[in-house]
């Protein structure tokens, strides 16, 4: 974000709706040294998930341990597409 003015204790409202020609979301290189489309590294993490399962008194939800995998490339788009 660009600097406060002198007098305001607030940031720039353009600054703050990353509208700013100066600051926005378009001048920040994430991604600089890193190819975006690699696809080929894989990336795995755990996390946990509601998970719905059947029982013999019906459907139950229940907080489950899970691993999940991504491409690198699927994530850093992902990412790209979040900060626009």
């Amino acid at each position: 974000m660009c600097p406060k003015a002198t007098n305001s204790q607030y940031n720039s409202l353009e600054c703050i709706q990353r509208k700013c020609s100066d600051c926005g979301v378009a001048n920040i290189n994430v991604f600089s040294d890193e190819n975006i489309v690699d696809n080929k590294i894989e990336i795995s993490w755990e996390r946990y998930e509601y998970i719905t399962t059947q029982t013999k008194f019906g459907a139950k939800k229940k907080l489950q341990f899970v691993k999940k995998k991504q491409n690198k490339g699927k994530r850093d788009a992902r990412l790209l597409q979040i900060a626009d």
